[in-house]
């Protein structure tokens, strides 16, 4: 099998898989049920999917949010 390494500040969603031998950069964001069967050594990013992929940075992240964000 082999080790899995988590970096600082990352995030893992519910019912997230990390397969054995994966390393995971800093700053990584994981989606909420995503299959991570391979090393993710870009920080600063958001992945999902089965096989979790690349699906944007945290910079795209907050704009997506802050644009539906309701203010009073």
């Amino acid at each position: 099998y082999g080790k899995i390494t988590v970096g600082d500040n990352c995030f893992i969603g519910a019912h997230a898989r990390i397969m054995y031998g994966v390393k995971i950069a800093d700053n990584v964001i994981i989606a909420a049920g995503s299959i991570v069967s391979k090393s993710i050594s870009e920080s600063n990013v958001v992945v999902a999917g089965i096989p979790a992929h690349i699906i944007g940075t945290w910079e795209s992240f907050k704009e997506k949010c802050e644009s539906k964000a309701i203010c009073t």
